[in-house]
């Protein structure tokens, strides 16, 4: 059977669909590990493999299909009681989870998988299947049925020249259910076949789809797709051939089905799980399965219901089935929920290595966002009334008032806009927000296989998942976020032993923890680990030149945990695969200050080590305090900025060769424009005058910033710099005012950094 050919659009769509299955999969895999024998979760993640499988094949993506089906075929022994869930067995589906996410990245990058060798890993998952145990023949573009009924049509055939309705409609199709198998043969509703139990009874199926599935089309062929796993289809409408034309929107199907079985078309079992299959396709809102006809000619036939109610005899159905009920506490519901709550990654001994696939998976992100339609109908409204007021403003312009009756119009239009544009700035905000979970959800795995790779036993707890965080905000912070966990197992927890000899639990603990604070977001990344040794980092800084042997005795211990940020800083005596090269931090500092962000640490020794990050809600549009540099007008982040103060040359004093003011008993450097951006920049006191310095703050480090003038707080929008500009150190970006003017956007941490450059500069001279 020829697959459906899908469009560009539905290509995206079937990305999106199959990434969410695959990290269910993953999600529930983690769980199980946990608690191998949740027949929920074994339900859910062979549900979401069985989707996954009938998807690719609709998209006659046969290497995801027949790896998928392998994966299934091992589960089902598990679901089934023949294999309790071991490593032996989640291994090789962990690395399956893998492969489908290389295949799905190989489909958006060129649109197919074919070059992505799927067959080694099939063998490993058929071995642990067992010799002689074949599976059944994998679902694949041309291979999801093996025979073919008279009547059935295939790509390219005619129609079929039997119709069970008699060319009557739907409702006389449905009077073929309960009627003698002689009688309906003659009436032409089924083929004159033998009708005794070895050749299996019909059954008559209606599906509805969904008004608003984007891929009717799609839906309507994996419907047939699991038809034909439960047997052989004798009749379909639309029909094979209409639907993979593609040519119309498909919301129903109707089919007349031969189950594979003997007398299976009388078990209510049987038509049961058929219709649990049916439902389990996305998008499908109703699935309706019973008996077409009575193979013994006696009255009564079955018919399934969804909601696992005892079969009763059915009565003719309404053109639009309803959707059928889900069980309040089905199997898949429980495994969902056993899903979401266990977080833990469980630690061991065992052959899995944390995977580069898994660790990309969870720093990137798609390039999509789910927007609900209510949202975008707020959008329609204001855009709505946003017409409303050009058209009164076009209208101002031709009609002739006085200068008093033209401002009060202005000013009720102009009163209008602002609502509006704050009410579809607040609007926009709020559809690029994504909750952190989007994120999150990817980091189990990584815990899991990192610990299994470093041969520690790990519980990881995750909080705060629905946390709300603009999506280039998130974007960001993954590989950060990677680089902490990682150090905090390969560096942080313990090994079992040694953390038995100190009283602790043999498993280590890790913990992400989300929460919202004023207008930014904090992410924690803690363990109970070793903590950092203060004096070891300190001589590796010495070492390095970091800071002179007289001045580190005046450290506190918060600037002498900035070190492990410096770039190639590392305090560990051995490299491992994981880490220990001095270049993980160096990026999470990196990466966070391309946000606004910043980082600090908070340990114990021997108690272990909180990380906090502290984020903005979004890049797009901030708060800013306006100020004047060598007259012109510059904005800094309110974010960024601790305090303004007023400092005369009396309070100025002189250390390593700079400027310095002294704030609540801290040091601070004072550093002039002029020096980073050239003599024209250059600010100094009037004679006899104070001077404006704004403090700044980027991670744990203050930095006084000499300005002209204070010009108040002003809500800013930031624009890149463009390549003809390039990059000006302590410069993030520009914005553009009121008056048209552009003020540059100011980067603490460029100027932070350059700071830091002419300090090294000036110890090594």
């Amino acid at each position: 059977m020829a697959g459906y050919e899908l469009t560009p659009e539905e290509i995206k769509l079937f990305l999106e669909e199959a990434s969410e299955q695959v990290q269910i999969m993953e999600e529930t895999l983690i769980a199980l590990e946990e608690d191998p024998d949740n027949p929920g979760l074994i339900q859910e993640i062979f549900r979401a493999a069985h989707t996954l499988k009938g998807g690719s094949a609709t998209a006659g993506f046969d290497n995801m299909a027949r790896l998928t089906h392998a994966m299934e075929s091992l589960l089902d022994q598990v679901r089934q009681g023949e294999r309790e869930m071991s490593s032996e067995i989640a291994d090789p589906l962990f690395e399956g989870v893998d492969l489908l996410r290389r295949c799905l990245a190989e489909i958006a990058q060129v649109g197919h998988a074919e070059n992505i060798d799927v067959t080694p890993l099939i063998a490993a998952l058929e071995e642990q299947i067992g010799a002689g145990a074949a599976p059944p023949a994998a679902p694949g573009r041309g291979a999801a049925a093996t025979k073919e009924a008279p009547g059935a049509t295939g790509a390219g055939e005619a129609a079929p020249a039997w119709d069970p309705t008699g060319g009557q409609g739907q409702q006389a199709w449905w009077e073929t259910i309960d009627r003698p198998y002689g009688e309906a043969a003659d009436a032409g509703w089924v083929p004159a076949q033998d009708p005794s139990p070895a050749a299996g009874v019909p059954v008559a199926v209606e599906v509805q789809i969904a008004p608003t599935a984007l891929m009717s089309s799609v839906r309507a062929y994996q419907v047939l797709l699991v038809l034909q796993d439960y047997g052989e289809v004798l009749w379909s409408e639309p029909s094979r051939q209409a639907i993979e034309s593609g040519t119309a929107e498909v919301r129903r199907v109707r089919a007349t089905l031969r189950l594979k079985e003997p007398g299976a078309g009388g078990d209510p079992e049987r038509l049961e799980s058929l219709e649990r299959a049916l439902l389990e396709i996305p998008e499908i809102v109703s699935a309706s399965v019973a008996k077409a006809v009575s193979a013994d000619g006696e009255a009564g036939a079955t018919r399934a219901d969804a909601s696992g109610a005892e079969a009763q005899t059915p009565q003719a159905p309404a053109p639009a089935a309803a959707s059928a009920p889900v069980p309040a506490a089905s199997p898949e519901g429980e495994g969902r929920q056993t899903r979401e709550a266990a977080t833990s990654a469980r630690g061991g001994a065992g052959g899995s290595t944390a995977s580069t696939a898994s660790a990309a998976s969870a720093a990137s992100l798609g390039q999509t966002i789910r927007v609900d339609v209510t949202l975008l109908d707020n959008l329609m409204n204001l855009v709505g009334e946003l017409v409303i007021d050009r058209t009164r403003l076009a209208q101002l312009a031709m009609v002739d008032m006085s200068a008093d009756e033209l401002k009060e119009e202005l000013t009720g239009v102009s009163s209008s806009l602002s609502r509006i544009t704050t009410d579809l700035q607040d609007t926009i905000m709020h559809a690029r927000m994504m909750p952190v979970d989007t994120l999150f959800k990817k980091f189990p795995r990584l815990v899991r296989d990192l610990s299994r790779q470093l041969g520690k036993e790990v519980d990881f707890e995750m909080s705060g998942n629905e946390t709300e965080l603009d999506r280039s905000v998130i974007e960001q912070i993954g590989d950060p976020l990677i680089h902490l966990l990682r150090n905090a197992i390969d560096h942080g927890i313990e090994p079992a032993e040694e953390r038995r000899q100190k009283g602790k639990s043999p498993r280590g603990k890790v913990r992400l923890h989300a929460y919202h604070q004023e207008n930014h977001i904090y992410i924690q990344v803690s363990d109970d680990g070793r903590g950092l040794n203060a004096e070891k980092i300190l001589r590796k800084a010495i070492e390095r030149g970091l800071v002179r042997p007289d001045e580190a005795s005046r450290l506190s211990r918060e600037t002498i945990y900035e070190f492990i940020f410096a770039p190639g800083f590392s305090t560990a005596a051995e490299v491992s695969s994981v880490s220990g090269r001095g270049v993980g931090m160096d990026v999470v500092k990196r990466n966070l200050e391309k946000v606004n962000g910043s980082v600090t640490v908070v340990t114990e020794e021997g108690r272990g080590t909180t990380f906090t990050i502290k984020l903005p809600l979004t890049l797009v549009i901030v708060q800013a305090l306006m100020v004047e540099i060598a007259q012109s007008v510059m904005a800094i982040p309110l974010s960024n900025v601790t305090e303004a103060v007023q400092v005369t040359s009396a309070d100025i004093h002189y250390a390593r060769g700079w400027e310095m003011i002294e704030i609540r008993g801290e040091m601070v450097p004072l550093l002039n424009p002029g020096a980073i951006w050239g003599s024209g920049w250059s600010v100094e006191p009037p004679p006899g005058k104070a001077l404006p310095v704004v403090i700044l703050r980027s991670g744990s480090s203050p930095l006084g910033l000499k300005v002209n003038r204070l010009l108040g707080e002003q809500e800013i929008v930031i624009k890149a710099m463009g390549p003809v500009i390039g990059n000006v150190p302590g410069i993030s970006g520009a914005s553009i005012l009121g008056d048209g003017s552009v003020a540059l956007i100011i980067d603490p941490a460029g100027l932070s950094k350059a700071v830091k450059q002419a300090e090294a500069a000036e110890r090594t001279a």
